[in-house]
């Protein structure tokens, strides 16, 4: 999650409205970009840093009255032109096992504590 605070203002509007809801919004960010814009105005305890080039989101999401964890990933750069001119894929899972693998890749990732991480 790099560009989509300058690019996508919808997506940083979304964000934040999440956070405000309650839910527990985290970002893991490449070392080289900025906290303050690409946390999206998030508190800077939700913003970590790790060396990353996969993009994925993982959701908690009600479907069909249950909720169920969502995991869309791709290709998708979260920026304007990934969103109206590139040719991206964007897939979503929610078998358990796949769930299960990206969150634990996410929490191992977020978790991370190195010297890029201050």
């Amino acid at each position: 999650m790099a560009l989509f605070t300058t690019q996508r203002p919808a997506i940083q509007q979304q964000l934040q409205r999440l956070q405000r809801l309650g839910c527990n919004v985290r970002l893991v960010i490449g070392p080289k970009v900025s906290k303050s814009v690409a946390g999206a105005g998030l508190p800077a305890a939700k913003v970590h840093r790790s060396t990353v080039h996969h993009k994925y989101m993982i959701l908690d999401a009600q479907i069909a009255g249950a909720v169920q964890q969502i995991v869309f990933t791709g290709s998708h750069n979260f920026t304007g032109a990934a969103h109206t001119k590139n040719d991206e894929i964007w897939a979503s899972y929610t078998a358990p096992l796949v769930t299960g693998a990206f969150i634990q890749s996410f929490d191992d990732l977020y978790d991370h504590r190195s010297e890029m991480a201050r």
